[in-house]
């Protein structure tokens, strides 16, 4: 399986490979010590085997998939205890892409994974309920009581409106964040205490919602900095069921000049 990476004679194309080969590896991890995948499982959907997990399904298969997700759950949980955000972010985002290439195995390449299956990517796996077709008064409610919670600081948001995979962008090069879990662990691990996100307008616009806010505060590493007074938009992007799918972020500054200015 690695035999095409680790035969290559020229070090720069073993340089390109060696991200793939750490995914393989992790894949590898992942694999190893998990039950034996039973064959001849039939294959569903992605969304049939989400919401009909016990038709016509092995047992079997069930106790692999629960295996191979607590261990990317304990993972992921390991992970957040890496002091470094930056690091934290890449190994959450390794593991989600490891979810997804293990997903894309198992429906491709049967001759590896004999049954089907389907895993949630640890970054989005929450178990909160939503609150779906929300009129937008409604949510604009909902939403002014995150921005007192200083979410943007600290995380606190109302995980009810959004869909566990909200794309979450914004300017920083550090973005985009592809789930809200991870997102509220990034969010509620970058500014000490103190920092202050404050919310200048919140309003409906046809059928998104935008706010208007003014950040500062500083960053939590080891020398303290301090992030100067900027100002920035936020855009809620609504899908057909009324939760957030999109939380689009833009400034008044260029990235650039805020890390200098850090």
């Amino acid at each position: 399986f690695f035999w095409p990476f680790l035969r290559t004679s020229s070090p720069k194309t073993m340089m390109s490979s060696y991200p793939r080969l750490i995914l393989l590896i992790l894949v590898s991890f992942l694999i190893i010590d998990s039950e034996t995948f039973t064959p001849n499982t039939p294959i569903q959907s992605l969304r049939e085997k989400k919401l009909k997990s016990t038709t016509n399904h092995n047992p079997n298969t069930s106790n692999n998939e629960r295996g191979l997700q607590t261990r990317l759950e304990n993972l992921y949980q390991s992970s957040l205890s890496i002091k470094c955000p930056f690091f934290r972010r890449r190994t959450a985002d390794l593991l989600d892409s490891t979810t997804l290439t293990l997903n894309f195995l198992a429906s491709r390449h049967r001759s590896i994974f004999p049954s089907f299956l389907y895993l949630t990517p640890p970054g989005s796996s929450l178990t909160s309920s939503k609150t779906p077709n929300l009129p937008l008064s409604t949510l604009k409610t909902v939403l002014l009581e995150d921005w007192s919670n200083n979410y943007y600081i600290t995380g606190s948001l109302t995980c009810g409106i959004y869909n566990d995979d909200t794309l979450f962008t914004s300017p920083d090069p550090d973005m985009p964040v592809s789930g809200l879990r991870k997102y509220i662990s990034a969010s509620s691990n970058l500014f000490l205490p103190g920092s202050r996100c404050e919310l200048k307008r919140l309003e409906v616009v046809g059928e998104v919602i935008k706010a208007e806010w003014r950040l500062e505060g500083r960053l939590k590493l080891p020398w303290r900095p301090k992030v100067w007074s900027y100002e920035g938009c936020t855009t809620y992007i609504f899908d057909e069921e009324g939760l957030v799918k999109e939380h689009r972020e833009e400034w008044n500054v260029g990235w650039v000049e805020v890390f200098l200015r850090t």
